[in-house]
């Protein structure tokens, strides 16, 4: 018999634990690498009593094991979970394994929307205010600023309420390159999953040029630049 593999020791204290071992397995399922049968080009189904089931293994060996040598893509579980979210299907993890699990349509949406950002110009912010954050958000995010600094200048948390009522705290990110914002959003995402906080609510966007003159006058702006690298020395240090 194999080792267990990390998913493995996830699925079994989620089982036997409560709400933190259950965020801890979703963390690790986000970024874990799965083998994922296909069928032609597309992600292979089977059909269960409630509707289809996308499979997926955290090991290719798994995968053989249980339906035989087949064409199978490489995808991470948010990625995974992205491509079949919202088409009402499963997702059957490591079938035949001491992790077996069945998440339900449901779980798959949430697992692709908790990491994704949000259209700022479909929600359209109508009142910017300070932000009024916990401080065990704060202390999150900054677990998340190493990884945000790799892909963004600068960013601004900032209460906001759009014109559908909602009334948020947002991450804004001026200036975000393309698709950055969206990395972004997994690190917070992770940042705040990692610290117990998955339901807390704090939204990530790229945000027009034109919006940041008012995000700066209410919001907390956050330098994201490296600080700079101390000049090599011109000759490697002698060792006594």
């Amino acid at each position: 018999m194999s080792a267990p593999t990390p998913l493995d020791t996830a699925v079994a204290a989620m089982a036997a634990g409560g709400d933190d071992e259950a965020r801890a397995f979703y963390t690790l399922l986000r970024s874990a690498e799965l083998a994922v049968p296909l069928e032609g080009e597309a992600v292979r189904l089977v059909e269960a009593e409630d509707g289809p089931v996308a499979l997926a293994f955290d090991t290719a060996l798994r995968m053989t094991d249980l339906l035989g040598p087949g064409r199978y893509a490489l995808f991470t579980g948010r990625r995974l979970a992205g491509i079949l979210a919202g088409q009402g299907v499963a997702l059957g993890l490591n079938f035949g394994a001491p992790s077996e699990t069945l998440l339900p349509a449901a779980a798959v949406d949430w697992l692709a929307d908790v990491a994704a950002p949000i259209d700022i110009d479909r929600l359209r912010p109508e009142r910017l205010r300070p932000p009024e954050v916990a401080p065990d958000v704060l202390m999150a995010l900054d677990r998340a600023m190493p990884a945000l600094a790799a892909m963004l200048p600068a960013a601004i948390l900032v209460g906001v309420e759009y014109q559908n009522g909602a009334d948020r705290t947002l991450l804004a990110l001026p200036g975000a390159p393309p698709g950055s914002a969206a990395a972004a959003a997994q690190a917070v995402s992770e940042a705040l999953a990692l610290a117990g906080l998955s339901n807390a609510s704090l939204d990530v966007a790229a945000t027009p040029a034109a919006l940041t003159e008012r995000l700066e006058r209410v919001g907390l702006k956050i330098d994201l630049t490296p600080p700079a690298r101390a000049a090599a020395a011109e000759r490697p240090p002698r060792l006594r």
